[in-house]
């Protein structure tokens, strides 16, 4: 469920000829799917993750479902990476940014160094749980018990007041299996335009 909705907002910001990228994927299980779906049929896949272990099964699952994916470190907190992240690319992240200790401006400022068509944040934000509900405090009250990032959003909109992204496009709370912990999508675009 989550890849279809990541496929679908990727076939709606992608051009033809665009790689797509997964950032902290994780097992891949996302990567794998959009690799093999025929909207995409035009694209080079690359995935990254800080762990060597998550790349190697990445790898693994990629050759046993017939599909290429390259692969290759990536830290969220680091200055440089390992993966390779070409122009034009549409970037997506989804639950890996809610495990970061802390989301600021220069992570936002390193992702758009890599000149990226679009960058899609499927994440839980904690500011779009709405105190005014029941369902809105337990979910806060969920996120701040497994003390997930709460600066996603306010990083992103910094971001975008010094002039370095501008936000496209939000779905708040938009899916999830766990209902104390939605998935709400933001598109987000370079302020330089792409070609």
């Amino acid at each position: 469920m989550l890849a279809s909705l990541i496929a679908n907002k990727i076939h709606r910001v992608r051009r033809e000829g665009d790689p797509i990228v997964e950032l902290g994927a994780g097992t891949g299980a996302v990567i794998i799917r959009l690799a093999k779906d025929k909207r995409f049929a035009d694209a080079t896949f690359y995935a990254g993750d800080f762990s060597p272990s998550s790349l190697k099964i990445i790898q693994y699952l990629a050759k046993a479902e017939g599909v290429t994916i390259e692969t290759g470190i990536y830290d969220f907190n680091a200055a440089k990476s390992e993966l390779i992240i070409p122009p034009n690319s549409v970037i997506f992240i989804s639950f890996a940014m809610a495990y970061m200790q802390k989301t600021d401006v220069v992570f936002w400022e390193r992702l758009m160094q890599f000149k990226p068509r679009a960058i899609l944040v499927a994440e839980p934000i904690y500011s779009y749980f709405r105190e005014q509900t029941l369902l809105g405090l337990l979910r806060k009250r969920y996120y701040e018990a497994n003390d997930y990032n709460r600066e996603i959003l306010s990083s992103i909109q910094e971001a975008q007041q010094q002039g370095i992204l501008k936000i496209d496009h939000v779905e708040e709370n938009d899916m999830g299996i766990n209902p104390l912990c939605p998935v709400s999508v933001i598109t987000i675009l370079p302020m330089v335009k792409v070609d």
